[in-house]
């Protein structure tokens, strides 16, 4: 009993390793169709960083037609002047940078209309809410924004 309590940690040690990790980002543990898409990272695939290779990875998955919207979007932002570029920039950042704000807002802009109907309509629309899809529940929530301004 001793004895196996005093493995497990080596074990464990073992298991996650630095050089364990690093053997599973080893190139020949890439797919097929992983090889031929980052064969240009084939001679310098063992230099690079463990994050590095999660990423490419991750880009080496992506379909064929995920890559044509990627490559149609970076057409289009190439055709952007640099003023065109610094003021989308800008927007994208003040976008992320208000999102909760702006969320947090709807949100309890929503829990006050909702607090605010009729204690009956209240209960009829929360039990209704959760057997709808989102488009009835869009229709349903006009329908009542209506009559409950």
């Amino acid at each position: 009993m001793m004895r196996s309590v005093l493995i497990i940690p080596f074990l464990l040690i073992g298991l996650y390793s630095p050089v364990t990790l690093a053997d599973s980002s080893d190139w020949n543990s890439l797919s097929a169709t992983e090889k031929k898409i980052l064969k240009t990272y084939k001679s310098k695939w063992k230099t690079l960083s463990e994050s590095n290779r999660r990423s490419l990875k991750t880009w080496a998955k992506i379909s064929p037609k995920q890559w044509k919207l990627i490559k149609k979007k970076y057409r289009q932002w190439e055709a952007l002047s640099p003023v065109q570029r610094r003021a989308l920039e800008k927007k994208i950042k003040s976008y992320k940078a208000n999102t909760s704000a702006v969320k947090r807002a709807r949100l309890i802009k929503w829990q006050k209309w909702v607090n605010a109907l009729p204690a009956e309509v209240r209960k009829k629309f929360k039990h209704a809410w959760k057997t709808m899809s989102p488009k009835e529940r869009r229709a349903y929530y006009l329908k009542l924004k209506k009559k409950y301004p």
